[in-house]
C-alpha cells in the first residue's frame, strides 16, 4: 500500500464585511477587523462535515494555521477548530492591505497576481506553516495557485472553498 502524499488544504475565510460589495465606500470593507457575515458563518459552518467526509478530518482536533485577520480566526473557530489549536501567521494575511484600490481592480480583471502578492507568496513559500490547513484569503490562494503553477477553475476562489494541494507543490520552488 502506498503513503497518501502530504497536502495542505487552502480555505477561503467565509464572506465578511470587508467583502460586502454593499460596504466598499465604509470602514469595514477590507479592514482586518471586519468580522463575518451570517452567510460567511454558514459558509464556515458547512466547513465541519466536509472536511470529515472529503478529507477524514475532524476539525475539532485539527492543528490549523490564519491569518491574523479576524475574519479567517472566526472562520476556522466556525467551522469547530478549537482556538488553543489555531495559529496565526501574517504571511498568510491578506495581500490586498498592501495594494490600491486601482491594483485591486487590475489584478481581478488581468487575473494576475501584482508584484506586491508574488513578493509575499515567495516568503510563504520560503516559510511555510507546519499545519495541513490554512484558512486564508483569496488572493493569497489565489497567488499561491498561480506563483506554484496548479490551474484552477477560478482565480480567486469563492468564499469558504477549500482547495487541497500537493504540501511539496508549495514547498519545492521557495526562493
Amino acid at each position: 500500500m502506498t503513503e497518501k502524499e502530504p497536502t495542505i488544504k487552502l480555505v477561503r475565510h467565509g464572506l465578511s464585511d470587508a467583502n460586502d460589495r454593499n460596504k466598499m465606500h465604509t470602514p469595514l470593507f477590507g479592514h482586518p477587523d471586519a468580522g463575518l457575515m451570517d452567510i460567511g458563518i454558514e459558509q464556515a459552518r458547512n466547513l465541519t462535515p466536509l472536511f470529515k467526509s472529503r478529507y477524514g478530518l475532524d476539525l475539532a482536533a485539527a492543528r490549523v494555521a490564519t491569518s491574523w485577520m479576524r475574519r479567517t480566526f472566526e472562520t476556522a473557530l466556525e467551522a469547530g477548530v478549537r482556538e488553543e489549536n489555531i495559529t496565526r501567521y501574517p504571511l498568510l494575511d491578506e495581500v490586498s492591505t498592501r495594494l490600491s484600490r486601482e491594483e485591486i481592480i487590475q489584478t481581478l480583471h488581468d487575473e494576475v497576481p501584482p508584484p506586491a502578492a508574488i513578493e509575499q507568496i515567495k516568503e510563504l513559500r520560503a516559510n511555510p506553516p507546519e499545519e495541513e490547513v490554512w484558512f486564508t484569503h483569496g488572493l493569497v490562494i489565489a497567488t499561491l495557485m498561480y506563483d506554484c503553477d496548479i490551474p484552477y477553475i477560478k482565480f480567486v476562489p469563492k468564499h469558504g472553498t477549500v482547495i487541497e494541494v500537493p504540501r511539496r507543490k508549495i514547498i519545492e520552488k521557495t526562493v
